[in-house]
C-alpha cells in the first residue's frame, strides 16, 4: 500500500512507502535544506494500524511513526475522501502526490530496508485492505466497527464474524437490542464516500455524454467494475468444481466401479477429490454471495446518498416527482442491490455453454446439439416470459406513481375531504387505480409461475431427449456416460435458473436507472441574487414574473420547456389554464420594516413567498435578495431528533447563544 506525504516548504522533496509483494524496500530522500525542518505534530491512521521502525532516520526532536495500510486523519476531508475514491477503482486515482499537512522534524540520510516498497506502486495500496481478506484467520477487530474487511478469508466466507453480535444476542434474549450493542458501519461501506464516488462519475458522465445521453447504466459498471471482475472469476472457480462434482468426476466413478481393475489408491483419490471439489463448490457459492451482497451495500448506499443530496437541492418537488422519489428511496434501492449480486451470472453464461457443451460433445459427439437446443429453446422462453415481466412492471410502476400522487393529495388536503364529504370519490378513484395495478401485478405473477416451472423440467427433458435420441439411432451408452450426460445436463440448470431472474432484476434495474437520472437532471435550486439597487433594501421584486408550472409542463422535454419559457417572455404569454403565474410584480422590502400581506384564499401570499425564497420557478423581470432569510412554514415541521438538534438544525452549539434562543421561544424548562 503505497502512502506519498508532501512537505510543506517548497525547498524539500517528498517521501514515498508502499508496500507490494515480494519486494521490501525503503527509499528515502535527503532533504534539500536540513536547516529549514519544521516540527508537527504525529499523524495517526484510520485503516489497520501496523508500526515499523526506521533505525537509520536521523531525529532531531521526535520521529513520527509511520503506518502500513493507513491514511492520515490530519489530512484535510478532500485528501481523505480522494483516498476512498480510489480504493476500488484504479481509474478513479491519477497518481497524484497527497496533500499532507506537516512533516515532523527529521533528517533522511540513507536507503533503509524495512519492509516497504519504493516507487509508485499504486495498485496494492489500493487493494491492500481487501486483499487481507485472502489471510486465512486474522486476529478479531476492536475498533466498533463492522468487522467485514477485517475477516479472514473463512471467517467473511462463512460470516463468522459475527458470531459475537449472535451470542450476544442469546445470552441476553430476554433484553431488547440497544443501539450501541451494534457495530457502527465501516468506512468502506459508509454513505458518504460511496455517494461522493458515485457522484463523482456521474458529473464525468455527464461531461463526456452529456445530460441527455448520459447513462447512470455507465456509472454503476465503473463503480462496481473491479468487483465485478473479481465475482466473475470466483463464479468460473464454482462453476469448475460444480461441473467436476457433477459431470466428470462421476464418470470417472462409475466407470471405476464398471471396470475389473482393482487400484484402491485410483478409487480413493476419485473420492477425495469429489469432496475436495465439493468444499471448493460449497465455499466459493459463499463467496459469491457475500461478496456481491457487500457490492450491493456499498452501491446502494451510494444511490441513496445521490439521490438525497439532489433532492436536498432540488427547487420543488410536486406530482410524479414525488411519487418516483418514494420509489427510489423504496424498491428501487432493493433492486440495485440484488442486481449487483446475480448480474455476474449473466457475464458468466459462455462459461457455463463452453464447459457443458464441451464436455457433452466429447462424451456424445454431435448428438449433444440436441440438449442444447432444449436448453435455448428453455432459454429463450424465458427470456420471453422475463421481457413480459419487465412489461408489466413498466406498467404497474405508472399505476403505482399515480396511485402515491393521489394518496399524497388526499392526506394533504383531509380537512377539505372532510368538509366537503368526498371521501367516497376519492376512495372509488384510488380503488379503481388499485385494481389497475393489481391485474399487472397478477399477469406478472403468473409469468413468473410459468418461468419457474420450467426451470426443474429443462436438465430432466434435455437428458431424456439426448439419450433416447442417441440409442434410437443404434448407439450403445454406458452406465457411466449416461451419468455424466444428466449430471452436467445438470449442471446446465444455472442457464435456466439464475440467469433469467438476472436479466429480468437487470431489466428492472434500468427502469430504476431512469428514474434516478429524471431525478438528477433535474432543476436545482438557485437562490436570488444579493444585487439590490437600493442597499437599504433587504428585498427587490421589479417586473417579476413567476410561475408554477402544471403537471403536463413538468414533463416536457428541455427543448420544449426551454420554447415555452421564450414564449412567456414576450410580451404576449399567456399562461397555461392550469398554471399559477404572479406576473409583472412590484415589490419592495426595506431593512428593519414589518410587513403583512393580506389576502382571499388562493390570492397568491404562499407563491409570493415561495417566490421570495427562490422556490417558485423565476421566468423573467429582476429579482434580489440582499442578506439571509429565516422562513416559518404554515405546517409546523420536525425531525426526528432531540429539542436542541431541531433549534440547532445542523448547527455547531452555542450555550450563551442556546440560552438566548430558549428564553426567547419560552422553552427554558427544556
Amino acid at each position: 500500500m503505497c502512502r506519498r506525504l508532501a512537505s510543506p516548504l517548497p525547498s524539500t522533496q517528498c517521501i514515498t512507502a508502499s508496500n507490494t509483494f515480494g519486494m521490501n524496500k525503503l527509499m528515502t530522500i535527503k532533504q534539500k535544506k536540513p536547516e529549514e525542518i519544521h516540527s508537527v505534530r504525529n499523524r495517526t491512521s484510520v485503516c489497520q494500524r501496523r508500526k515499523f521502525r526506521m533505525s537509520d532516520i536521523k531525529q532531531k526532536k521526535s520521529v513520527p511513526e509511520l503506518r502500513k495500510f493507513s491514511i492520515f486523519t490530519g489530512l484535510d476531508e478532500a485528501v481523505k475522501d480522494k483516498e476512498a475514491y480510489a480504493y476500488d477503482n484504479p481509474a478513479l486515482y491519477n497518481g497524484a502526490t497527497w496533500n499532507a499537512a506537516e512533516l515532523s522534524e527529521y533528517e533522511i540520510t540513507e536507503e533503509v530496508t524495512n519492509g516497504f516498497t519504493s516507487g509508485d506502486a499504486q495498485g496494492s495500496r489500493k487493494y491492500s485492505t481487501a486483499l487481507k481478506v485472502l489471510k486465512p484467520f486474522r486476529p478479531s477487530s476492536k475498533d466498533g466497527k463492522i468487522p467485514i474487511n477485517k475477516a479472514g478469508l473463512l471467517s467473511y466466507m462463512f460470516m463468522t464474524w459475527m458470531t459475537p453480535l449472535v451470542m450476544k444476542m442469546f445470552k441476553h434474549r430476554d433484553e431488547d437490542l440497544k443501539e450501541e450493542d451494534i457495530w457502527e458501519c465501516s468506512d468502506y461501506e459508509a454513505s458518504k464516500i460511496n455517494t461522493d464516488r458515485l457522484e463523482a462519475l456521474w458529473k464525468d458522465e455527464v461531461k463526456l455524454k452529456g445530460e441527455k445521453k448520459a447513462s447512470m447504466l455507465r456509472c454503476w459498471l465503473k463503480f462496481c467494475q473491479t468487483r465485478i471482475l473479481v465475482s466473475l472469476i470466483i463464479v468460473a472457480v464454482n462453476a469448475l468444481s460444480t461441473f467436476l462434482v457433477s459431470g466428470f468426476i462421476i464418470n470417472e466413478l462409475i466407470a471405476y466401479i464398471e471396470s475389473v481393475e482393482n487400484n484402491i489408491l485410483y478409487g480413493i483419490g476419485l473420492v477425495v477429490t469429489m469432496m475436495a471439489a465439493n468444499v471448493v463448490r460449497a465455499g466459493t457459492f459463499c463467496v459469491i454471495i457475500m461478496f456481491g451482497s457487500q457490492t450491493g451495500i456499498r452501491f446502494r448506499a451510494g444511490f441513496l446518498g445521490l439521490a438525497y443530496r439532489k433532492l436536498l437541492r432540488l427547487q420543488k418537488v410536486k406530482g410524479k416527482s414525488l411519487a418516483e422519489l418514494i420509489n427510489i428511496f423504496g424498491g428501487d434501492a432493493i433492486r440495485v442491490y440484488v442486481n449487483c449480486v446475480t448480474f455476474v451470472y449473466i457475464l458468466a453464461l459462455p462459461i457455463y455453454m463452453i464447459i457443458g457443451a464441451g464436455y457433452t460433445y466429447y462424451l456424445l459427439g454431435p448428438w449433444c446439439f440436441i440438449a442444447m437446443g432444449i436448453f435455448v429453446l428453455c432459454y429463450l422462453l424465458q427470456g420471453v416470459l422475463t421481457k413480459g415481466v419487465e412489461i408489466m412492471r413498466r406498467k404497474t410502476l405508472q399505476h403505482t406513481d399515480k396511485r402515491v400522487r393521489k394518496m399524497t393529495e388526499v392526506l394533504n388536503s383531509m380537512k377539505l375531504l372532510k368538509m366537503y364529504a368526498w371521501e367516497e370519490p376519492f376512495e372509488h378513484t384510488i380503488s379503481e387505480i388499485r385494481k389497475q395495478e393489481k391485474k399487472y401485478l397478477l399477469f406478472a405473477a403468473i409469468m413468473n409461475s410459468i418461468s419457474a416451472a420450467v426451470i426443474p423440467v429443462t436438465p430432466t427433458l434435455a437428458s431424456v431427449a439426448t439419450i433416447s435420441t442417441f440409442r434410437a439411432f443404434g448407439n450403445d451408452i454406458s452406465a457411466s456416460t449416461a451419468f455424466a450426460v444428466v449430471g452436467t445436463l445438470t449442471f446446465l440448470r444455472i442457464i435456466v435458473a439464475l440467469i433469467p431472474y438476472a436479466t429480468r432484476i437487470l431489466g428492472e434495474v434500468r427502469v430504476s436507472f431512469d428514474r434516478l437520472k429524471r431525478l438528477l437532471v433535474q432543476e436545482e435550486f438557485v437562490p436570488h441574487n444579493d444585487k439590490c439597487t437600493n442597499k437599504d433594501n433587504a428585498i427587490e421584486l421589479d417586473n417579476a414574473f413567476f410561475m408554477w408550472e402544471d403537471a403536463s409542463t413538468s414533463e416536457m422535454g428541455a427543448k420544449a420547456k426551454a420554447a415555452m419559457e421564450a414564449k412567456n417572455k414576450a410580451k404576449d404569454r399567456k399562461a397555461s389554464p392550469r398554471s399559477f403565474q404572479i406576473e409583472k410584480i412590484n415589490f419592495t422590502v426595506q431593512k428593519g420594516k414589518l410587513i403583512g400581506i393580506c389576502g382571499p384564499v388562493g390570492s397568491g401570499k404562499s407563491s409570493l413567498m415561495a417566490a421570495i425564497l427562490a422556490r417558485m420557478p423565476f421566468i423573467s423581470g429582476h429579482a434580489a435578495v440582499n442578506g439571509r432569510i429565516a422562513y416559518a412554514a404554515q405546517q409546523a415541521w420536525i425531525f426526528n431528533d432531540t429539542v436542541r438538534e431541531n433549534i440547532l438544525f445542523g448547527k455547531s452549539y452555542d450555550p450563551a447563544r442556546y440560552g438566548i434562543i430558549k428564553f426567547v421561544v419560552c422553552i427554558l424548562l427544556l
